[in-house]
């Protein structure tokens, strides 16, 4: 899990937040994290304000995705790492 979660890190350090694939890519995401909940988590516990709007758009795109409470308390920590 974590070599896979650094491949998806890597890959959004060098989004560029007005670029063409960001919408696309962003919304693979949904699907790549099916049934992986705990993968999501991971990424959401890295996210904080270094990946500037790229990490505001990837928490939209996760919103939601898993009803459990972690999922939801990873979900608004994250949100408020980004604005810090």
């Amino acid at each position: 899990m974590e070599q896979e979660l650094e491949f998806i890190l890597d890959r959004l350090r060098v989004q560029h937040p007005d670029g063409a694939s960001l919408g696309s890519y962003l919304q693979s995401f949904r699907g790549t994290f099916v049934g992986k909940e705990a993968l999501a988590v991971a990424l959401m516990e890295r996210i904080d304000r270094r990946f500037g709007e790229v990490g505001y758009r990837l928490l939209q795109t996760l919103d939601g995705l898993f009803p459990s409470k972690v999922f939801r308390k990873a979900h608004r920590q994250a949100s408020y790492r980004l604005v810090q």
